[in-house]
């Protein structure tokens, strides 16, 4: 009697975990419909379309014009974009949406381990301020000089805007790639936090291509040379696969 009072005990046991498994599996599964809406630019979005992208997670790449902005602007509540609608539902932050997005398929872009999760959130941190770090010079070159305090007819904005990115490149910049390049080493590579791809890599990866690419004034080509470790690390995400097939379809 004693024997099968254990057994269906267990029996419970594992009828229970089974149903738990299966609510986690629905809970963590794919929505029906997933569409990312910005413009036909990398910018912020990009983070995220690599994330969704290498998840294996199906989306619309929703580009829009800028022409087309001030219209689609007054239905979004949030007023910007990228803006990510799952299945209706509108979510407006590219941090919380490369996270979300880093937790589907496999869930190895955004690691559940809470040691592994804290160095990739580090490294996403550390993006976050390389971005911060950039955003002055690059407003001021597009325009955006008044919101720094100066007049809209502002005759002095050249020479500023080429004192800031030339200031940038020999004084902040090699601070930022130091830290990249120290976190490939510390973790053993070939990726920010270890073997495999996360989202601190794809955080990183069009921030840090951006100076290399001699779009920006004052930035040039070579920026990057000085940093071989740098450059190899954008080199292996840009050779997996799906990266190398998405970027040659653009």
């Amino acid at each position: 009697t004693m024997a099968l009072l254990k057994l269906a005990a267990a029996a419970a046991v594992g009828a229970a975990a089974y149903v738990a498994v299966l609510k986690l599996k629905k809970i963590i599964s794919a929505p029906k419909s997933i569409t990312l809406t910005y413009f036909n630019i990398e910018g912020v979005a990009e983070k995220v379309r690599l994330a969704l992208l290498l998840s294996g997670t199906k989306f619309e790449d929703k580009r829009i014009t800028f022409g087309e902005w001030p219209e689609l602007k007054k239905t979004i509540k949030s007023g910007q974009l990228p803006l990510l609608t799952i299945d209706g539902m509108e979510v407006s932050q590219s941090a919380a949406m490369l996270r979300w997005a880093g937790s589907l398929g496999d869930g190895s872009l955004y690691p559940a381990d809470p040691m592994q999760r804290l160095k990739v959130d580090e490294m996403v941190g550390v993006q976050e301020d390389l971005q911060r770090a950039w955003t002055p010079s690059l407003y001021m070159g597009m325009g955006r000089h008044q919101a720094f305090g100066h007049p809209e007819n502002f005759e002095g904005k050249d020479a500023i805007v080429k004192a800031l990115r030339e200031n940038f490149i020999k004084d902040t910049l090699p601070r930022f790639m130091k830290y990249i390049a120290d976190a490939i080493t510390a973790s053993g590579g070939p990726y920010l936090c270890g073997s495999t791809v996360t989202i601190a890599d794809l955080a990183m990866l069009p921030q840090v291509r951006y100076f290399g690419k001699g779009v920006a004034d004052h930035v040039p080509k070579d920026t990057l040379d000085p940093y071989p470790e740098v450059k190899a690390w954008i080199e292996k995400i840009m050779t997996i696969p799906a990266v190398k097939e998405y970027y040659a379809s653009l």
